[in-house]
Parts: structure tokens; sequence; C-alpha cells
């Protein structure tokens, strides 16, 4: 009897020292494919890597360097606007909101059809160019954001104004409408295409749905948000 139940199989102490084994062996496996799998370094210190990314971007709000070209590009600093509201820097958005408006924002009362456009880029001493419509929409957004945040109803207006502007490129091409691209300021005429990225009715959406927008604007912007998905 006792020569029949060692056959019938290892003891509990067996199986649990071959479990520890393979789950070892496993972990192993899993740790040198790993390491292979990005290209035989260390594993990425995610905290250390973002710690000097926020240190950046810190350095980028204070003072955002042009381009090698020499250009700002609008969205981009639109895209950092929004970063400093949500860590609530306020200098930082303040900094760039005024590069912005000093840079691109087309504000001037003697071309009222132009009123609320925002240049794609800008160069100092070099001419506007043209419109855009994506970087409208982020900094219209930002401006938004910070306004709620550090309690700058101006800022919330200006987004209705640049709202209101990003809705005059919409029009109907061969029976479609659509959010035209730009509008050239040289040729004064607008471009033919379109792009996914010129759309954001769930940020106009709520800015019609803002109780300090007025009913006229909440309208047109209701009236474009169902557009925009339609």
């Amino acid at each position: 009897k006792r020569q029949r139940r060692k056959s019938a199989g290892p003891s509990s102490r067996v199986k649990s020292k071959f479990i520890a084994i393979a789950s070892t062996g496993v972990a192993l496996a899993a740790a040198l494919w790993a390491f292979k799998s990005c290209g035989g370094q260390p594993p990425i210190d995610e905290k250390a890597v973002f710690s000097r990314a926020r240190a950046k971007l810190a350095r980028l709000m204070k003072d955002p360097p042009a381009r090698e070209n020499g250009f700002h590009y609008s969205v981009e600093l639109a895209q950092l606007m929004t970063y400093a509201v949500l860590i609530g820097d306020r200098d930082a958005y303040l900094a760039l909101r005024l590069r912005l408006v000093d840079g691109a924002l087309l504000y001037a009362q003697n071309d009222p059809y132009v009123q609320g456009f925002l240049a794609w880029r800008f160069k100092k001493g070099h001419p506007l160019e043209a419109s855009g419509t994506t970087e409208a929409l982020r900094f219209a957004e930002a401006l938004f954001l910070g306004g709620k945040r550090f309690a700058r109803p101006v800022d919330r207006r200006m987004a209705r104004v640049i709202v209101a502007g990003y809705q005059r490129h919409a029009s109907i091409e061969h029976g479609t409408w659509l959010v035209r691209n730009y509008f050239n300021l040289g040729t004064r005429t607008f471009a033919t295409n379109s792009f996914l990225v010129d759309y954001d009715p769930d940020f106009i959406a709520r800015l019609a749905a803002d109780p300090e927008t007025p009913a006229l604007l909440r309208r047109q912007f209701r009236e474009l948000v169902a557009r925009s998905v339609a």
C-alpha cells in the first residue's frame, strides 16, 4: 500500500517546488522578452521622463521659441495655453495669450469680415498669410477654459468672437456643408479643402451651453454643432 501511494504521484511538497520553479521561469522569460523588446535597454523610468517633460514645458510656456524658420505656430501655443490652464499656471497662460493676441489674432475694426480670425502662423516683420480653423478652435478653447479657471470674463468673450470668426469659414461646396480649412489673407479667398481637425462640436456645444453666451450666438453655435455632426 505504501508503495502504491508513492507511485500515485509526487508529494504536495514536490508539487509546490515545481510550481515555484515554473513560476520563476515564466517570470524570467517575461522579463527577458520585455528587455529584448525595448532594444536591450533597461526599463524606462516613467516618473523621471514625465518630470523632465514637465520641466521642459514650463520653460517653453514662459518663453516659447520660434521654429528654425522663425515662425511661431498658433496651434502649438494654443495647446500650451490649455496645458497651463490644466496645471493652474496663470503666468504662463497670460504670456502665451499675449503672444497669440499680439501676433496672430485679427481684431482690426477696419476689416470686420476677418474679425476673430486667427493666423495659422506668424513671424515678426512678416505679413500674416492665412487663417487657420484648427488653430482658432484650439485658441478659443484655451481662452474659454482659462477664462473660467482664472476668472477672466474677457477671455470667454474673446473665445466667442473667435468661434464666430471660425463659423464664417463654413460653406456648402458641391452640395456638402463643410468648414473650409483657411482664408488666404493675400488673395481674400477661402480654401476648398477641409479636415477632421477643423471640427470640434463638443467644444462648441459647451460654448453654446454657457449662460454668458448671448442668445443669438447660442442659436448660431447650436446650428454649427448640428451641421458638424450631421
